[in-house]
C-alpha cells in the first residue's frame, strides 16, 4: 500500500529506504573510486582485478593476453601457468602470464581462459594448446579485446602486479 502524500516510509530505527539506499550507493562509489586509483596507468583502463571470468579468478578479470593467428594465448613476457575449474557443464582452462613461479605469484603480465571441454566437467586439465573461445577471438578480431598492460610497464611497478587479489 502506498503511503499518503506527503508521508515518509521509515524503518523501525527511523531511516528511510532513500537515505539507506543514497547511503550504500555513496559507499559503493566510494569503493569503485578507491578501487581506480589503485591502478593508475598511462595504459587503457583495464578490468579490475577483483573480477571472475567464468569459474576462472584471473588477475586481470577476464582474458587479455593477446591472440595469435591460430587463435591461441601467448605470452609476451613471463611463462603461462595453468589450471582447471568446471562451471555448469563445462571444463574451463585458466591461465596467467607470470614472472612467478605458480599462477598465484607475480609480476602478472596478462589472463586468459578458455574451454577445455564444453558438454562436460572433468578433473584436471586437458593438455594441448591455449586456445581461446569463440567469443574472446571473436572479440580480439574486430579489435575491441582489452589489452593488456605494457610488460615494461608490469615490471616497473612490481607493487601493482605481484599481489594476486583473492
Amino acid at each position: 500500500m502506498k503511503p499518503a502524500r506527503g508521508v515518509r516510509r521509515t524503518s523501525a530505527d527511523g531511516t528511510t529506504r532513500r537515505g539507506f539506499l543514497g547511503g550504500v550507493s555513496k559507499v559503493g562509489m566510494a569503493v569503485v573510486a578507491g578501487a581506480a586509483g589503485l591502478v593508475e596507468t598511462g595504459q587503457k583502463a583495464m578490468a579490475s582485478p577483483q573480477a571472475t571470468w567464468r569459474c576462472c579468478n584471473l588477475y586481470f578479470g577476464q582474458p587479455n593476453c593477446p591472440i595469435n593467428s591460430s587463435g591461441s594465448y601467448y605470452c609476451t613476457r613471463g611463462t603461462m601457468r595453468q589450471w582447471c575449474c568446471c562451471s555448469g557443464s563445462r571444463t574451463y582452462a585458466c591461465g596467467e602470464c607470470t614472472g612467478g613461479s605458480s599462477c598465484g605469484q607475480g609480476p602478472f603480465y596478462c589472463s586468459a581462459g578458455w574451454t577445455t571441454a564444453p558438454n562436460t566437467c572433468v578433473s584436471g586439465c586437458a593438455s594441448g594448446v591455449a586456445t581461446a573461445d569463440a567469443a574472446e577471438l571473436a572479440t580480439w578480431n574486430n579489435g575491441t579485446y582489452p589489452s593488456a598492460p605494457a610488460p615494461d610497464y608490469v615490471d616497473a611497478h612490481p607493487e601493482v602486479f605481484a599481489v594476486r587479489h583473492r
